[in-house]
């Protein structure tokens, strides 16, 4: 049996130009260290999917995994170090996404530490191995609508199709926060106070001012016990041959 790698992540963020300011902060707020990072500005507005592709082909190939992240997230301290730490306790972390961010309000039921598989997927900051990375893009290009334009959607059919697990965990170690929100906001209580729009954070987010590395992860993962609402037409309607009303 192979010995697995020590994890070491490479990072790219998807920034569209109006957020520059978010971008400074949040690449602040990451430990970069001699970690690649390369920040995937759509200067002339491509959309979505090519700015997306982008970020996860800017994977450095000495590295084990490549986070992508959206451009209005914030960190936990030491975030980089602590997915690294995390992905250590995954035996599966070679074949597997792994989502650091996660709303999903069921997985509050789990202790912290924990890698769920459950089958959805958001952008906001996921990791793959680099060694899968260009084996996706060869896939999507055959067997993915040209009219998806959300990287996660079709990440989510790829993973559907190959068997490809999904992990989310508990705590999240990125939240996300909400456009017009400020990253230097300390307490996120006052935007929802303001009535900002906080739709899509966290489920649990292990917090800005506390260490990754200060989180105890199990090694073994489990298989939430609810199940969600993505059935197989969900999946059809991304596949290039969908006619509509089928």
């Amino acid at each position: 049996m192979t010995s697995l790698k020590p994890p070491r992540i490479s990072v790219a963020i998807v920034a569209h130009p109006s957020r520059d300011w978010m971008v400074e902060e949040l690449v602040d707020g990451l430990d970069t260290g001699n970690r690649k990072l390369t920040v995937c500005r759509d200067d002339y507005l491509e959309g979505i999917w090519q700015n997306s592709r982008r970020a996860w082909l800017a994977y450095d190939p000495d590295a084990t995994h490549h986070l992508v992240l959206e451009d209005d997230v914030l960190p936990s301290r030491d975030v980089l170090a602590g997915i690294e730490f995390s992905l250590a306790h995954l035996k599966e972390r070679d074949q597997c996404i792994v989502r650091f961010f996660s709303d999903n309000p069921y997985l509050k039921t789990y202790a912290l530490g924990s890698f769920i598989e459950l089958d959805t997927l958001t952008a906001q900051a996921l990791v793959l191995p680099t060694g899968l990375i260009d084996s996706f893009m060869d896939w999507t290009v055959v067997n993915t609508a040209d009219n998806v334009w959300l990287a996660d959607a079709r990440l989510s059919l790829w993973a559907h199709d190959c068997r490809i697990p999904v992990y989310h965990t508990i705590p999240s170690l990125f939240e996300h926060l909400c456009p017009k929100a400020s990253m230097s906001v300390v307490d996120r209580t006052e935007f929802k106070r303001r009535g900002l729009d906080t739709a899509k954070q966290a489920a649990i987010f292990w917090g800005e001012n506390r260490s990754a590395l200060e989180i105890r992860w199990e090694r073994s993962t489990k298989k939430a016990y609810q199940r969600l609402w993505m059935n197989e037409s969900y999946y059809d309607r991304m596949r290039p041959d969908f006619v509509k009303g089928e």
